[in-house]
């Protein structure tokens, strides 16, 4: 068999009849690609390079899976899928959904548990995950673009009227916003020796891996006020500095009454001598008053002043 029945028999009619080689400018390419094992209830809509639009019923695996693999009611989904079970390669087999094996995913359901399908750190919420309504995406990189404007919300509409969450139950508080890298929120040990293996000790702290977000212009006040007490701090000790320099030399060359026909006594020259210069050497390693203010107000205009690249506050990302 030459090579050009070779690949009139591999190459499908469509293709055949279109001078473009196969596979370039998006033409028809063979290829492996897995079968998707569909569910009774489930619609497909499939395309020919792994790619599919499934309709049906909550399942993150199996078709035992999920709330529709229990028999509940109301669990209606929409999963997208590009590339199903990619991290194993090209294969022609029959493979369920997975979330940690196909290549991107767009999972929507009606009631569900998404953080436990996509294998998540529980994070900052508390008890056991509930059976709620879901969307999870997943991929490589996803990339989230508002040309204008991206918020990310919990809580409630603000809208007329009480809105319920996909049971008809109430929201009682919004929930937080946790933002995770790594999939991992254990505590951390802050002993510099833990890296090497060193004992645990009564000297290691524990620390929180997910803290809370520092608010910038709660931020930019309490720098601004120490600050402002560093300055008063300095001001206050160049004005003891000034007045110990005048009690020493007050003191160092004072006399004393007598009661003598010589009258007044001489200074002490040991404290001449040794007051003085002892009081200003311990001052010579002050910087000059005016240099602190200088350098004091140089870092409040670098980062607090938003005009400045070093602003220590995004001028484009905000949260609550």
């Amino acid at each position: 068999m030459t090579t050009e029945d070779i690949l009139h028999r591999k190459v499908p009619k469509e293709t055949n009849e279109n001078p473009t080689p196969q596979g370039l400018y998006g033409q028809k390419i063979i290829e492996k690609v897995p079968s998707y094992d569909t569910a009774g209830s489930e619609k497909i809509i499939s395309g020919i390079n792994n790619s599919f639009i499934i309709l049906g019923r909550d399942r993150h695996s199996s078709k035992a899976s999920g709330a529709g693999g229990r028999g509940f009611t109301q669990c209606g989904s929409i999963d997208l899928i590009a590339g199903l079970d990619s991290s194993n390669g090209p294969s022609r087999k029959l493979r369920n959904p997975n979330f940690f094996t196909d290549a991107a995913r767009v999972y929507i359901t009606q009631k569900g548990k998404i953080s436990n399908y996509f294998g998540i750190d529980k994070g900052s919420e508390i008890g056991d995950a509930k059976w709620r309504s879901g969307v999870g995406l997943k991929a490589d990189q996803i990339v989230i673009h508002g040309s204008n404007h991206v918020k990310i919300v919990t809580g409630q509409a603000r809208t007329k009227g009480e809105e319920r969450n996909s049971l008809g139950g109430k929201i009682d508080t919004p929930g937080k916003i946790d933002l995770i890298a790594g999939n991992n929120t254990d505590d951390a040990d802050s002993s510099p020796l833990s890296m090497f293996g060193s004992p645990e000790s009564i000297f290691i702290k524990k620390v929180k891996t997910l803290q809370p977000a520092v608010k910038g212009d709660n931020l930019v006040d309490l720098i601004d006020e120490l600050l402002q007490t560093l300055s008063d701090l300095q001001n206050q000790t160049f004005a003891n500095k000034t007045a110990i320099l005048k009690l020493a030399t007050a003191t160092a060359s004072h006399f004393h009454e007598v009661c003598t026909p010589g009258g007044p006594s001489t200074p002490s020259f040991m404290l001449l001598g040794q007051l003085i210069p002892t009081i200003s050497k311990s001052f010579v390693s002050l910087p000059d008053s005016t240099l602190i203010e200088w350098n004091l107000s140089t870092m409040r205009e670098n980062y607090l002043n938003p005009n400045f690249a070093t602003y220590i506050n995004s001028k484009n990302v905000n949260l609550t």
